[in-house]
């Protein structure tokens, strides 16, 4: 099931209401982008991840329960939508790497691809 960025209209993770971003040029700086996944990994998963470059598979703070979390909240905070095809777990190994895939996703999207 598809699931489309609500203009206006917050939605519920279960935690707490969130809006999806929707003016992706403010995000596109790394920084923000880092900022973004981190608070997102404090706030909707509830974990605090000591620096941008740790192993989150290794050090145990995704499992694959909290994976399929974490890309449901990724999916909804920046209004990307996700197939199997499009996964590689090397992506998503810490916040440096989910950073670079969100770049790479939304500069395709901008592109039209």
């Amino acid at each position: 099931m598809e699931q489309t960025a609500i203009p206006h209209k917050l939605r519920s993770t279960g935690r707490e209401l969130i809006q999806p971003a929707t003016n992706l040029e403010s995000i596109r700086e790394p920084a923000s982008f880092q900022e973004s996944v981190t608070s997102l990994f404090h706030d909707q998963l509830q974990v605090d991840v000591a620096s941008p470059d740790v192993d989150l598979f290794e050090t145990g703070i995704l499992d694959s329960l909290k994976t399929a979390e974490l890309l449901n909240c990724l999916e909804t905070r920046f209004g990307i939508n996700m197939d199997l095809d499009d996964l590689e777990f090397d992506n998503f190994r810490s916040i440096a790497g989910i950073v670079q895939f969100l770049r790479d996703r939304t500069c395709n999207r901008q592109e039209g691809t």
